[in-house]
């Protein structure tokens, strides 16, 4: 439901309260039935019909026949509630005036069914037409004292009293009118306030279901009571229901909770779910105490730190039109100087070394700049295609031994399957890969043949490509900020290969690791999801 339905609906007109006045009249039915079986057996109570006992029966028998036509009225509901709510207030005053006089008058207490009508009125009527009837009731009262002054010797007649049940009939009227139109306005304020309510808990649930954070809320004795989609796809459980114990749904994740619940400033450590491999945990206590329950958010620990690589990438793609600005053209102007410099022939042998120098320095500093600069082309949309790698990496190693000047033997390949069909963007699996073999030929031992390997081979639910080299493999101390951009062990290396293979291998929905042989050999892994 929308904001907009909503309004519509709390400000459409109320139906008509039908109900209470079916009720009332029952109540009206049945209180003259009682009147007329006690009078047909002589039981009445004093003084009820004491004064005209013929008057009083055939007062109630056309009071019930009216009665029962009103039945029938508000069962069609026709005609308007209004009309109807009137029209019955003016039989009661003509009937009950009647009853009253035929058993003597306002001193009989008959008066006191006046005051229920009149107060039934005001309750389900609006406006002005309480006090109005109010009055007619009392008018009525005045003219039956004023009939029995001039035409009953018998009643005694009591203008005082008439006019304090006039008064009981306008306070009557005027009080339960105002408390009614109170309780209507706050039933509508309630039912405005169910509609608010309403929505919220929609809106909530809907927006909990979208998230992509898993979201499980947990009642006191460690059971589900709320759990959202991306929660069930994060643990792998497809069991998850409302009421089932946390320990039984995951119990690394309650097992998590219990010691955060003893030490909630300890720090969170990630726990492996059936088709995760990290899953961070979040806990918010629901209430003041931790015994009310809590509220567990679960994120993909994986994806948060791809989340965080792209927000590192766009700094630096945010870097490199600045990097580009202020060192690209006062470098070329010092590449330039460099040059105009070794030319001129009053220059001295050594201080030709010095250009040489420079002329080094500014074009490493140029090639920093050519590899920033593309890290801000990385959001550019991956073309992955399908393709056999074989072929594929036959046509690359021929490539990559062509330029680093060494023969094919050094480089062997291993394909299992050797039809084995891969999805990945060609152009990044090539940058990926020449890295990766740069690395291991510049590393390789030269006496041991051949100098790199790639293997490749298809997996349960994923393809992996190694690259190994003969080399010693990576120092301890560098394994921690491997792929982390700017970190080389070389002088004269950039530090930006591995960290632009490791986003482009994302990029593609892969991922790269580092892990050695037994034999302690470096390899670089790249894994493909093929699910």
């Amino acid at each position: 439901m929308t904001a907009s339905q909503t309004t519509n609906t709390i400000d459409s007109p109320k139906p008509a309260n039908w109900r209470p006045l079916l009720f009332f009249n029952l109540y009206r039915i049945g209180l003259l039935v009682i009147m007329l079986l006690l009078s047909s057996t002589h039981n009445l109570p004093m003084p009820l019909g004491s004064t005209d006992p013929e008057l009083f029966d055939k007062t109630l028998l056309l009071y019930l026949f009216a009665s029962l036509f009103i039945t029938f009225t508000l069962a069609v509901e026709r005609p308007s509630f209004d009309i109807q709510l009137h029209v019955q207030l003016g039989i009661d005053i003509i009937f009950i005036t009647l009853l009253m006089h035929a058993s003597g008058g306002v001193g009989s207490g008959v008066v006191m069914l006046l005051v229920i009508s009149v107060a039934n009125h005001s309750a389900l009527a609006s406006g002005q037409m309480p006090s109005l009837f109010a009055a007619l009731a009392t008018i009525a009262l005045m003219l039956e004292q004023t009939y029995n002054l001039l035409y009953e010797e018998n009643i005694g007649f009591n203008y005082p009293f008439a006019g304090l049940f006039g008064i009981v009939l306008f306070a009557t009227a005027l009080l339960t009118n105002a408390l009614a139109q109170r309780a209507r306005e706050s039933e509508a304020l309630a039912e405005q306030r169910g509609f608010d309510l309403a929505n919220m808990a929609e809106l909530t649930e809907y927006t909990i279901t979208q998230m992509k954070t898993g979201v499980i809320a947990i009642d006191p004795g460690r059971q589900v009571r709320m759990f959202n989609d991306a929660a069930v796809k994060l643990l792998g459980s497809t069991n998850l229901s409302i009421g089932q114990e946390l320990i039984r749904v995951c119990p690394e994740l309650s097992t998590t909770l219990e010691r955060w619940l003893r030490d909630s400033s300890q720090r969170l450590s990630p726990f492996r779910s059936k088709i995760h491999s990290s899953i961070l945990p979040q806990f918010i206590v629901i209430g003041s105490q931790k015994l009310e329950g809590v509220l567990i958010f679960l994120e993909d620990a994986e994806a948060a730190n791809a989340q965080a690589q792209q927000v590192k990438l766009a700094a630096l793609g945010r870097l490199t039109a600045g990097i580009a600005h202020e060192i690209r053209n006062p470098l070329g102007a010092i590449s330039h100087a460099s040059e105009l410099l070794n030319e001129s022939e009053q220059i001295v042998p050594a201080d030709q070394r010095l250009t040489e120098i420079i002329r080094d320095n500014c074009f490493r500093l140029n090639t920093i700049v050519e590899t920033i600069l593309q890290l801000g082309k990385r959001e550019q949309q991956v073309n992955s295609e399908s393709f056999m790698l074989k072929p594929w990496l036959q046509r690359f190693i021929d490539t990559i031994c062509e330029t680093q000047q060494i023969i094919s033997n050094d480089i062997e390949i291993n394909i299992d399957p050797h039809d084995l069909m891969i999805t990945f963007d060609s152009g990044h699996l090539h940058q990926i890969l020449w890295n990766l073999c740069q690395n291991g030929i510049r590393y390789a031992h030269p006496e041991k043949q051949p100098i790199l390997k790639i293997i490749a081979k298809q997996e349960v639910s994923e393809i992996t490509i190694d690259v190994i080299d003969t080399g010693k493999g990576v120092e301890p101390n560098v394994l921690g900020q491997l792929f982390e951009p700017f970190v080389t062990t070389e002088g004269s290396g950039t530090g930006l290969g591995l960290y632009i293979s490791k986003t482009l291998a994302t990029s593609n929905n892969a991922d790269l690791i580092y892990r050695p042989t037994s034999k302690g050999e470096s390899c670089f892994r790249i894994k493909v999801s093929t699910s």
